[in-house]
């Protein structure tokens, strides 16, 4: 695979509201075309995964969501999210700087916040949608540690919510907290997942042996631009292979 890690800011991958940073524009019809002409790239839905922690795992889950034509796999881990009720009750201050000024509604309290732009981007309200057949090839691995504060009753809403609707994922709980180690430790399975669905096969199932970084190094390299990293496989400069992104 080759791996690029673009910058997101505090933008959680989407267009404001208010249209001064239009990411998820630049994402799809910008960044990803420049990709597929800058390296030898299988460039197509089924070759093409994101994943993501935290405000990443809301852009790893939003952006298939919202571009299936773009992507079909996803691996969001502790997502970012809130459910209606928590978006609602969430302190003003706090509020007004991340998701008024992303959606809309910046100064609003209660039903008033729910506005009809926050909707086009909630996980929940897609997923909620009757006709569901639009997303049916998004394969779909979710992950979140059981010490998560309001992302735990967020994230198994989410879940309870695809499983009421009969829509196909993974989902896992294990054990900690928002914190660099429980993604670590994530990636092996997460990348498993990624590889079977590349290559069409049934999930392996999860392993408990994780992959140590250190013999993750040595079979890449990574190269520095401006706003991204991109790793590339180490025999990416003498074959003429095509690989999933």
């Amino acid at each position: 695979m080759i791996y690029v890690m673009p910058a997101g800011y505090r933008n959680y991958y989407v267009n404001d509201y208010a249209g001064k940073f239009l990411y998820e524009d630049m994402f799809i019809k910008e960044f990803v075309p420049f990709i597929d002409s800058q390296y030898r790239t299988l460039a197509d839905k089924s070759h093409r995964a994101t994943l993501g922690y935290s405000m990443g795992g809301f852009g790893a889950l939003v952006l298939p969501l919202r571009n299936p034509d773009v992507f079909t796999v996803s691996v969001p881990l502790s997502i970012s999210v809130r459910t209606d009720s928590q978006y609602m009750s969430e302190d003003a201050s706090g509020w007004d700087d991340q998701w008024g000024r992303l959606f809309g509604g910046v100064g609003a309290t209660g039903e008033s916040r729910l506005t009809d732009y926050y909707k086009q981007y909630s996980p929940f309200h897609i997923f909620a949608q009757a006709d569901l057949s639009r997303l049916q090839n998004l394969k779909l691995y979710i992950d979140n540690g059981d010490d998560e504060e309001t992302l735990c009753r967020s994230n198994e809403e989410l879940h309870m919510l695809l499983r009421d609707r009969n829509f196909p994922h993974e989902f896992r709980v294990r054990n900690g907290g928002h914190e660099f180690q429980y993604w670590r430790d994530a990636l092996p399975n997460g990348l498993h997942f990624i590889s079977d669905a590349f290559e069409r096969k049934p999930y392996r199932g999860d392993v408990k042996s994780l992959i140590k970084p250190e013999n993750v190094s040595k079979s890449v390299r990574l190269v520095n631009e401006s706003q991204y990293k991109i790793w590339l496989p180490s025999e990416y400069a003498t074959t003429a292979r095509q690989y999933p992104v």
